[in-house]
């Protein structure tokens, strides 16, 4: 069970650009959700967070580790979260290996926020109300 701060959702984003990652923890936190984020997949395995999220966003391309084989590994250690994935390359050898793998959707860069949150209410059953900018 995802652990939960200040009566929040916590969702846990896997991705090397700095930016993106840092753009959409400010977006989830907006409409709700407490987020965790980490740089790298290494990252997130050495914080020992598996358990704590209700959903993990990962990039699929990453230095070191990617998020395939994250979710491999998370998969084999048993009790891994509901697994998005994101991308900017839209290929469907990708897609469907996620996808097998236990993913729950599989979004191509940019975000649509629409998309994502639709995803996120999904895994997590919570709605919150939000306003496209």
């Amino acid at each position: 069970m995802a652990e939960h701060e200040a009566g929040s959702i916590i969702i846990g984003i896997v991705d090397d650009d700095d930016n993106l990652r840092e753009a959409m923890e400010g977006w989830l936190r907006s409409v709700g959700y407490a987020v965790h984020t980490y740089a790298s997949a290494e990252d997130y395995l050495w914080s020992g967070a598996n358990r704590k999220h209700a959903c993990l966003i990962l990039d699929i391309q990453m230095s070191g580790m990617d998020g395939l084989e994250l979710q491999a590994e998370l998969n084999s250690e048993g009790g891994a979260p509901p697994v998005i994935f994101f991308t900017s390359r839209d290929q469907q050898q990708l897609l469907e290996r996620a996808m097998a793998a236990g993913a729950i959707g599989f979004l191509t860069k940019p975000l649509v926020q629409d998309q994502l949150l639709e995803l996120l209410r999904n895994a997590t059953g919570k709605n919150f109300e939000y306003l496209a900018t």
